[in-house]
């Protein structure tokens, strides 16, 4: 009986431990403790951004912290079309902003490897 008490309460232990670690899925441990700290919801702001917020309340900026809170400044649109990304893009002959940087990397041709001479 000894035994599985504490089994149960080393299984408890352990599994309070892992919501701690991550209590929002998707979310790192610190970002979600960095959110909490400044009164935002967890998961809706990146890293940057909260960061963006302590420095904007550090600072008393209160127009800045309104623009980041209302996410005014989030790029919008072109799904982060970049110059180098509409190169790729290119190369491939497809439209950048309908695939990733990772997915136009994929798509580009990988010449064979040439022997050794």
């Amino acid at each position: 009986m000894k035994t599985i008490f504490t089994s149960a309460l080393i299984i408890a232990t352990l599994s309070s431990a892992a919501f701690a670690a991550n209590p929002v899925a998707g979310v790192s441990a610190g970002a979600a403790q960095i959110a909490l700290a400044l009164g935002v919801e967890p998961g809706r702001f990146t890293t940057s951004e909260l960061l963006e917020i302590q420095d904007a309340k550090h600072e008393n900026d209160q127009f800045r912290l309104n623009a980041i809170l209302s996410g005014a400044t989030r790029q919008t649109g072109d799904r982060g079309v970049t110059p180098g990304k509409e190169q790729l893009a290119a190369l491939v002959g497809v439209n950048a902003a309908d695939y990733t940087l990772a997915e136009l990397t994929a798509m580009q041709h990988v010449p064979e490897s040439s022997p050794a001479n």
